[in-house]
């Protein structure tokens, strides 16, 4: 959904998009008790493919239509883990990633129902390495678990993300 406006009329574009992403992971680690922590390296390969649908926009006269190519993006990650405790359970992690793989550097869109080749649209400059960043809270009581979490992204130009998680799991 995005917002446009032309000659003083506001529109409210929107779409509809099948897209599909799949995403594995392989990894190894080695927890190494320090006390009441424990602490170790992390090694991973994470692939991930988003699969784009055509999209066609509509609610006005400037509404796209655009083919994205599918996205692929083969990672190497190896960072840190923290962690620790037995009520009281704070973990922090960092890893370094590595995408190995270009993404396409464009892509072509036209005006929904519009004729011709349509117009080429450049995407955002690829980061290859970044820093991700992981930290949380886990506070166990004898028949429920509280847990806040958070996630973000660091020297990531292209995109930039952070996730804000809680949980309540209850042990019968």
């Amino acid at each position: 959904m995005r917002g446009a406006s032309l000659v003083g009329s506001n529109y409210l574009l929107t779409n509809y998009d099948r897209s599909l992403a799949l995403t594995s992971e392989l990894g190894v680690a080695a927890d190494v008790p320090a006390g009441r922590i424990t602490f170790g390296p992390r090694v991973s390969v994470r692939t991930s493919t988003i699969g784009f649908s055509r999209t066609a926009e509509s609610g006005g006269p400037m509404a796209l239509a655009y083919n994205l190519r599918d996205y692929s993006s083969l990672e190497g990650r190896a960072g840190l883990r923290l962690g620790g405790g037995d009520r009281i359970k704070p973990y922090l992690s960092t890893y370094y990633v590595h995408d190995f793989l270009d993404r396409p550097r464009a892509f072509v869109a036209n005006f929904t129902g519009g004729f011709g080749p349509g117009a080429v649209f450049a995407l955002n400059r690829q980061d290859h390495d970044w820093d991700e960043i992981s930290g949380g809270l886990t506070v166990r009581t004898r028949g429920v678990d509280l847990s806040v979490a958070a996630d973000t992204t660091v020297e990531r130009n292209g995109v930039s993300n952070q996730s804000y998680r809680g949980a309540v799991t209850f042990h019968f």
